[in-house]
């Protein structure tokens, strides 16, 4: 038998071991309910009641939000006792653009202080002041104001309710990804200790060497088939019952106060890389610990405590610490896979040869995901 064969042996054993586990049982039950679950809200969607008040509110579609249309929202809002408006079948006509002119509008004044001019002054000086919290050098600054030219003012209004349910629940993915790794790859070094079956490893012909890379791939294909079933499911459903026309629309529909020039297909795609992405840096921080802390306990502790404490991390190291809290924000999954990626001003490069956080957070997990596995390899085939 040839080392190719031995290798691709040891391989289908590693993936077929990995999916008979009674934990992979139970992961496979949970993606099921979520399944269900996402299927029973998108079905939610499609009631008369819904249809009818989806209607009423896309009859402004096409629209730019001038003068006019601000004008008329204001109205609306007002008669309906604005702060507190009580919107119904009969009056959601301008519900969610009033929601979003009040992501702009400050929190103390009403609609019916603003006009278009005063809506976009107010939307600018909100994404000045994000940009001079984060402490932005005069050249970033630069390449924001450009990002921001390419916006076409006033905005075209379109109603977003179902890809905002699409991108929030893509942004729930890396928890999802973060329980399927841990469950699926725990035991994948842990178990031969706990078993006591790692000393028959010595005895094999391929050796270590080929042991490790075995399971590591098996642990690479079964989670990333895994992540693109989940991704597919996700987006396909949305696509088969809402189709893609908003998908070209403006990322400032879905988040106002963000100067990123992208549209939200472009942003739905970042975040689908994003989370391969994640799901390649979670399978090796997973197998890693699998092989260092050789428990399957405590290498799920391990696994959701470290991503615990980036995210946490993320949200409280201050704008002030630059280096620290750009960083943390780079190694937070969920806080890259979140709307608040798109408020993250800060650059990764100089000479005027930048990348956005978007575009490096991936080639940052990749290469962190290359050096554990390189590092892993080194570790397990020099054990004595």
């Amino acid at each position: 038998m040839g080392r190719k064969s031995q290798f691709c042996t040891i391989l289908f054993y590693e993936i077929k071991k990995i999916l008979t586990a009674r934990t992979t049982l139970i992961l496979f039950i949970f993606i099921a309910a979520y399944s269900v679950i996402q299927g029973k809200i998108q079905a939610n969607q499609l009631d008369k009641f819904d249809i009818e008040t989806r209607d009423l509110q896309r009859s402004i579609d096409g629209r730019p939000i001038d003068d006019a249309l601000i004008a008329e929202t204001a109205e609306a809002a007002y008669k309906l006792g604005m702060p507190f408006e009580c919107w119904d079948y009969s009056n959601c006509t301008y519900m969610n653009l009033s929601h979003w002119l009040k992501q702009i509008a400050d929190d103390n004044s009403k609609l019916t202080d603003y006009n278009s001019e005063s809506i976009y002054q107010t939307r600018d000086s909100s994404v000045s002041e994000s940009m001079n919290s984060m402490k932005l050098t005069e050249n970033e600054k630069e390449y924001w104001q450009t990002q921001e030219e390419n916006l076409s003012k006033p905005i075209i209004w379109h109603y977003t309710e179902e890809i905002n349910g699409l991108i929030s629940t893509l942004i729930s993915l890396p928890l999802i990804l973060l329980f399927m790794t841990t469950l699926l790859l725990s035991q994948i070094f842990a178990g031969e200790i706990k078993d006591k079956t790692d000393p028959l490893i010595k005895c094999t012909v391929g050796g270590w060497g080929d042991t490790y890379l075995a399971k590591v791939t098996a642990a690479f294909i079964c989670t990333l088939f895994l992540n693109i079933v989940i991704e597919a499911v996700t987006v396909l459903t949305s696509f088969f019952l809402w189709g893609k026309d908003t998908w070209n629309i403006p990322i400032q529909l879905f988040m106002p106060l963000t100067a990123y020039s992208m549209t939200i297909g472009q942003f739905i795609r970042a975040q689908l890389i994003m989370i391969t992405a994640t799901c390649l840096l979670m399978t090796a921080v997973t197998c890693f610990l699998s092989e260092i802390l050789k428990s399957p306990v405590a290498v799920m502790s391990g696994v959701f405590g470290s991503f615990l404490i980036v995210y946490i991390s993320s949200n409280r190291i201050p704008y002030s610490s630059r280096m620290l809290s750009q960083l943390f924000c780079l190694l937070s999954p969920m806080y890259m896979t979140s709307g608040s990626a798109l408020r993250e001003y800060r650059l990764i490069g100089g000479s005027g040869h930048y990348l956005t956080a978007l575009q490096f957070a991936p080639v940052l997990y990749i290469a962190i995901s290359i050096t554990l596995i390189t590092s892993g390899y080194f570790i397990y085939t020099n054990k004595k």
